[in-house]
């Protein structure tokens, strides 16, 4: 991932938050970086986990 990615990732989570980001924006697989990827694939697992656990709908 580029310094330019970063920021632009930086940018939008300061303008939309992590939820709308990760969560609806975009998976960001395009990018090809597998780290961020699988960094960002757990986000959203423990994210429905959470929900899930505690009887919220998404």
């Amino acid at each position: 991932m580029t310094n330019v990615e970063k920021e632009e990732i930086r940018n939008l989570l300061e303008s939309e938050g992590f939820d709308y980001t990760f969560l609806e924006y975009d998976t960001f697989e395009d990018l090809g970086d597998s780290e961020f990827n699988k960094l960002v694939k757990n986000y959203v697992k423990a994210t429905e986990k959470i929900k899930a656990f505690l009887d919220m709908e998404y």
